[in-house]
């Protein structure tokens, strides 16, 4: 997908999409960073898919290290969400490993196989664009869908969210990417209780 075609997606639907740009490296690369390659398959949740750019990241990190996985990417736009599919299909990589899901992540215990908990939930949500009953909805669902020890990501480019990560989670890491357009907050929160 081209930069152009990102920012229509983004005028076209600002309260969805969120961002103003795709994901870029640094930033992708600061999200990931927490997914540990075990002797065990990962079940990794993404929020806010997009055109695909992190799943693609994971993909490559998860596959690097030859173990098995599930990924499950939510995209509530359509548009971003097919986009995403197509990506996917042309490098070979749906093959029963990527879910692309045109849904709410509020409803992600529904779509996980068994409703078996997440290793990693990584979020590109924009929070701040949300109500506080509609981010506490999504942050309950996390809490819900993580294992025992399991990681959540969020990044945020203000960091207006942390009484409400911290309302959530008690192992809390911030880092900020300066690299990024725009830079951007890394919450990285571990799921100890």
């Amino acid at each position: 997908m081209s930069k152009l075609q990102f920012i229509v997606e983004v005028f076209r639907n600002p309260m969805v999409t969120g961002d103003i740009l795709p994901t870029q490296r640094y930033l992708i690369r600061r999200m990931i960073d927490c997914i540990e390659i075990s002797n065990h398959p990962l079940k990794i949740v993404e929020f806010g898919g997009g055109e695909g750019a992190i799943t693609r990241a994971i993909v490559d990190k998860v596959e690097r290290g030859g173990i098995g996985y599930d990924i499950f990417s939510f995209e509530l736009n359509s548009r971003l969400a097919d986009m995403s599919r197509e990506k996917f299909e042309v490098n070979g990589k749906i093959n029963g490993c990527v879910r692309i899901i045109e849904d709410d992540a509020v409803n992600m215990l529904s779509h996980l196989d068994n409703g078996i908990g997440a290793d990693y939930i990584i979020s590109s949500l924009p929070l701040s664009h949300f109500s506080r009953e509609k981010s506490r909805n999504i942050f309950r669902a996390v809490k819900a869908g993580l294992k025992k020890n399991g990681v959540f990501t969020q990044y945020q480019h203000f960091p207006t969210c942390y009484s409400l990560v911290k309302e959530f989670f008690n192992d809390v890491k911030i880092r900020y990417v300066l690299a990024n357009i725009p830079p951007a907050f890394v919450y990285t929160c571990r799921n100890i209780n």
